[in-house]
Parts: C-alpha cells; sequence; structure tokens
C-alpha cells in the first residue's frame, strides 16, 4: 500500500504523461506504477527528460481539488489550509500554502511529504434559504 506522498508523486506522474508533448521525452514509460520503485524509475525519467513538466505537475495538483475545514498548520508569512484530492480510491490531505506578498514564495514549501490519508464521508444536508416576498 502506497503511503500518501507516494500518492500525490504517483498523481503527478500521471499528470506528466497526461499532457506529454512532442518536446517531451518519456521513453517508453506509460505505467502501470504501482509500487515504489516504479514510481522512484518513472519519476527520474521525467525528471530527466522533461523537469519543467514535472514540476507544472506539482503546481496543477498542489491547491487539491476540495477544501477539508481540518485544521493545519499555519505561518505568520503565508495563509493555509488544508485541501484533499481522491488517488486511486484513496483521499490524500496537505497543506496548501499561499499569499505571502510580493516577495513571498509560498510553492517553495514542501507540501508532498507532510501529505496524510483522509477518511471522507459523503452527507447530504438540508439548507434553509430565505428571500423576501414581492
Amino acid at each position: 500500500m502506497l503511503t500518501a506522498s507516494q500518492l500525490i508523486r504517483k498523481a503527478c506522474l500521471q499528470y506528466c504523461l497526461d499532457h506529454e508533448t512532442d518536446d517531451d521525452d518519456l521513453g517508453n514509460f506509460c505505467g502501470p506504477f504501482e509500487t515504489i520503485e516504479q514510481i522512484d524509475a518513472m519519476e527520474r525519467e521525467v525528471d530527466d527528460h522533461c523537469c519543467d513538466l514535472l514540476q507544472e505537475a506539482k503546481s496543477e495538483l498542489r491547491c487539491g481539488t476540495h477544501e477539508t475545514g481540518l485544521r493545519c498548520e499555519t505561518s505568520r508569512h503565508y495563509e493555509s489550509k488544508t485541501v484533499a484530492m481522491q488517488i486511486d480510491g484513496q483521499w490524500v490531505g496537505w497543506t496548501y500554502w499561499y499569499g505571502g506578498g510580493k516577495f513571498g514564495d509560498p510553492q517553495a514549501i514542501d507540501w508532498i511529504e507532510d501529505a496524510v490519508l483522509l477518511d471522507a464521508v459523503e452527507e447530504t444536508r438540508v439548507v434553509l434559504v430565505f428571500s423576501e416576498r414581492g
């Protein structure tokens, strides 16, 4: 079973394969990458031949697909929130750092290694909405 950070690395590699162009040279690597050894080998291949694509993948996935509302790390230099994404049927969450002003660089913070596996339950909720008559 892969850890949360390994699942994110796998999702980044899948992003690279899905967005590969003629300028990228990923060779014959098209998967599968189900073990950490396969993920490491593919990551080395992508890093050697199209490092920009790997950085783009990390940047695209960094904001996640859902805000969780869970507690997360804080900093006096950046804003933060916990986000999550479903990868291979498992929910993975991490701290999304943003803000920091003109000289801030929140995307430089390593977010992948601090990722955790999450449980998620889908609920239906009734919401009362008011509007004025007339």
